[in-house]
């Protein structure tokens, strides 16, 4: 007989003993449960590990597909940008025009007017020349009375026409570009680690 503490561990003292048969039965019992928790460790471990290598397969592809997307979205807004662009050169070109149309109107209308000046100044030097007395008197009096309507008209000062543009604002658009930027993932689950019972001794 033999005592299993003694057998396992050195040293003895006041031990119940037993027989060699039994300590070794004991010891294939207690080996082979602490054989199988160390193989469920090994199966959590290389699952683990697994993980970690799929994820990090996950964070390879992800990274490629995300920087895809960014580009996907950045040419998105080129696009947005690029049509905004052309809508207001278009409105730019149209006010222009609006501009340009008015104010030749303008000008149709002052070398008219100037015409009718000359033309009337021509009129009147030709009237202050006759000699004949009964001639002047003749056009004096309607010569008087274009005059007197002529100079009661008021000359534009100023034109109607405002020859400035809009300005571009892109202020709050360059700081709303300022602020992208990429957002917080999801916080992913993780499982909870599961404890093995420890077997008796």
């Amino acid at each position: 007989p033999v005592c299993a503490h003694c057998l396992l561990v050195g040293s003895h003292e006041r031990h119940e003993r037993t027989s060699l048969k039994q300590a070794y039965d004991q010891g294939q019992a207690t080996l082979q449960q602490w054989l199988e928790q160390l193989s469920a460790k090994q199966d959590q471990s290389t699952k683990y590990l697994d993980k970690l290598n799929q994820l990090q397969t996950d964070i390879e592809e992800g990274g490629a597909r995300h920087r895809e997307l960014i580009e996907a979205e950045i040419e998105a807004l080129k696009e947005q940008l690029d049509l905004k662009k052309q809508q207001l050169l278009s409105k730019s070109e149209h006010e222009q025009k609006r501009k340009k149309a008015a104010l030749t109107k303008e000008l149709d209308d002052a070398q008219m007017d100037g015409a009718r000046l000359d033309k009337l100044q021509k009129r009147t030097q030709k009237v202050l020349k006759f000699n004949s007395e009964h001639c002047f008197l003749a056009l004096c009096l309607p010569v008087i009375q274009d005059l007197r309507t002529t100079v009661a008209r008021q000359v534009p000062q100023a034109s109607q026409v405002d020859p400035s543009f809009p300005d571009l604002t892109t202020d709050n658009q360059s700081r709303s570009l300022a602020e992208m930027d990429l957002g917080h993932p999801a916080p992913r689950t993780v499982a909870p680690m599961v404890s093995m019972p420890r077997p008796v001794n």
